[in-house]
């Protein structure tokens, strides 16, 4: 049981893998056997309410009832559910001076080059506070000059400070916007979404600063977030991604064989 009282705000049993809304709904990954519009509709029928879904990954997303979970799991088409894997902001600890750094002032003025005509798109927790950089200029105007996706607007502040670096470097670049949901969620069906939808906008580079956990790790592997992103750099994108912060942490390190 998730909660003795009816009226308890079970949102605090969130933790960093399970997510628990305030009335004790599941975040979860329904694994099931295709995904098509048969099955779909007969998890919404069945309780789940419905955000996502990913043929390759063979997953149904959404939010799910405490109570629902044993029902739902034993359908026919459903092979189990899991909690989504959630994408992880890899935040700096210094502001970046890369204008000067990367001589991109210098390129601006001897080339006179500024962005314009290309499309820049970012990937990563939300725009927050965009109208307060709005105001100083360190941003385009507030509800016109991004292009955001409309379900995954964000949810937090580091997209804002990726997109004040990219507009000082390309003032005149055309900027997209990809993250979070509103309720802080973000899984790897969710990250393959947000690409493909840069992709389709005719983005021409696409920076991230996601890590997802549950990736493998020497390879790409399939239907994964790799996968995606090596499908945009084969429709002409240039595809950038945060190295990460975690070397210290959670790294691999032998002995190397030949």
């Amino acid at each position: 049981m998730l909660a003795e009282n009816p009226t308890a705000d079970l949102s605090q049993l969130s933790s960093w893998n399970v997510r628990v809304n305030h009335t004790g709904d599941l975040h979860v990954y329904v694994h099931v056997d295709q995904v098509n519009e048969s099955i779909v509709q007969n998890l919404l029928t069945a309780g789940l309410s419905v955000q996502n879904s990913n043929d390759g990954m063979g997953v149904v997303q959404g939010w799910l009832n405490h109570t629902l979970l044993d029902s739902l799991a034993a359908m026919e088409g459903v092979r189990r559910i899991t909690a989504p894997a959630y994408g992880v902001t890899n935040t700096g600890s210094i502001t970046t001076a890369g204008d000067g750094i990367l001589n991109a002032d210098d390129l601006r003025l001897e080339m006179n080059v500024s962005g314009s005509g290309v499309k820049i798109g970012v990937i990563s927790n939300g725009l927050d506070h965009w109208a307060n950089v709005d105001d100083s200029g360190d941003l385009p105007s507030y509800d016109t000059g991004i292009t955001v996706h409309s379900t995954f607007s964000g949810y937090g502040d580091e997209g804002t400070a990726m997109l004040e670096i990219i507009y000082d470097l390309a003032p005149d670049a055309d900027l997209y916007f990809a993250g979070y949901r509103s309720d802080g969620t973000f899984s790897g069906a969710d990250m393959i979404s947000a690409i493909d939808w840069m992709v389709a906008q005719g983005v021409d580079v696409i920076v991230d600063d996601v890590t997802f956990f549950d990736q493998p790790m020497f390879e790409d592997g399939t239907n994964t977030v790799a996968d995606a992103a090596a499908d945009a750099v084969t429709n002409g994108v240039v595809y950038v991604s945060a190295a990460g912060n975690y070397a210290d942490e959670q790294h691999y390190q032998a002995d190397y064989y030949d």
